[in-house]
């Protein structure tokens, strides 16, 4: 392990230089949310105006350190290659409206109609503008993953320190880390969604991945500790056949999940959703027996799921297989 550490440092020195790469080190140990903002930064400002060619680089090294081997772009197979070539050369402005949270919800509303859309409460352009609700809320950015904030007491809160948060959301070019770059454009904002009990963790997350329009397979992530980013995943087929392999991001459930009321209807929704798309990835939930919209993921886990146990190249190149890029 410790060898495998310095070798990817040594290889950062050389693609970065030592300034960018002590950014990056202080931001694996996590030491402040100002390396992390800096380490991400740096990367845009090294790569958010460069040619086609130089993204194509950055996110080609970016996927041998993650996986350990290079990523063939001119002749993809792997699906976490085709993901790759996907941000390179299929990043409209058409996915950039998806990935917004804010601007989806009128796409969402058009396809299949806002009944499935957690009720929206309040939309801030800055974090200084915000204040104290009536009701509670899951506040989030807009433009990438991971920044939420639950508030369910408002007489908790300190308003100085979450809008202090928020700030670090709004400098945030979420899109730098993994070099994403529908997320780039995406105008940032605050938005205060309802607070559903059933969905602060502990609620089924159906991440339904469909390729072409059609829905292949379902990866239920549950038991979630939304701060420590734990919990645990199984991969289920349409017919919610246990399937015997997962991306091990997260381990198994020690339980059988059980199978969603709605199911089939989650299908359906998905597969509407999904139609335009070479692949998508569209997260539902089921809340007291009703569908809600999550999210549009086109690129999961930027492309890089590293091989570990159940989740290998065989699988890869299986799954690779699903994509059309032609």
């Amino acid at each position: 392990m410790a060898n495998q550490i310095i070798k990817k440092i040594c290889e950062e020195l050389a693609h970065y230089g030592i300034s960018e790469t002590f950014c990056h080190i202080k931001f694996r140990l996590k030491k402040t949310g100002k390396s992390y903002i800096d380490f991400l930064k740096k990367r845009e400002g090294a790569i958010g105006n460069a040619s086609l060619e130089r993204m194509r680089d950055e996110i080609q090294f970016l996927y041998q350190q993650a996986m350990g081997q290079e990523a063939n772009l001119d002749d993809p197979t792997l699906f976490t290659e085709k993901i790759q070539w996907l941000k390179v050369y299929d990043s409209t402005e058409e996915k950039t409206k998806l990935a917004d949270k804010l601007l989806v919800r009128d796409w969402v509303t058009k396809k299949i109609g806002a009944d499935f859309l957690v009720p929206l409460v309040q939309v801030w352009d800055s974090a200084a503008d915000i204040r104290e609700l009536s009701e509670a809320v899951c506040i989030k950015a807009n433009h990438g993953s991971g920044m939420n904030y639950i508030v369910k007491d408002w007489s908790c809160v300190n308003l100085n320190k979450l809008q202090s948060m928020a700030k670090e959301w709004m400098e945030t070019p979420f899109w730098a880390l993994a070099i994403e770059p529908h997320y780039k454009d995406i105008p940032r904002r605050l938005i205060a969604e309802q607070y559903i009990e059933e969905m602060d963790g502990n609620l089924y997350d159906y991440k339904i991945h469909c390729f072409g329009g059609k829905p292949i397979f379902i990866q239920c992530i549950g038991n979630r500790d939304l701060e420590k980013h734990t919990g645990f995943q199984n991969n289920y087929d349409m017919q919610w056949n246990r399937l015997d392999w997962i991306f091990e991001d997260y381990p198994e459930f020690p339980f059988e999940v059980p199978r969603p009321k709605c199911l089939k209807e989650m299908e359906n929704i998905a597969r509407v959703l999904s139609e335009p798309f070479r692949y998508v990835r569209v997260d539902l939930y089921e809340v007291s027996g009703k569908v809600m919209f999550g999210e549009m993921t086109f690129t999961p886990a930027g492309g890089t799921y590293p091989y570990y146990r159940t989740w290998t190249k065989e699988k890869d190149l299986e799954l690779g297989k699903l994509i059309e890029l032609a």
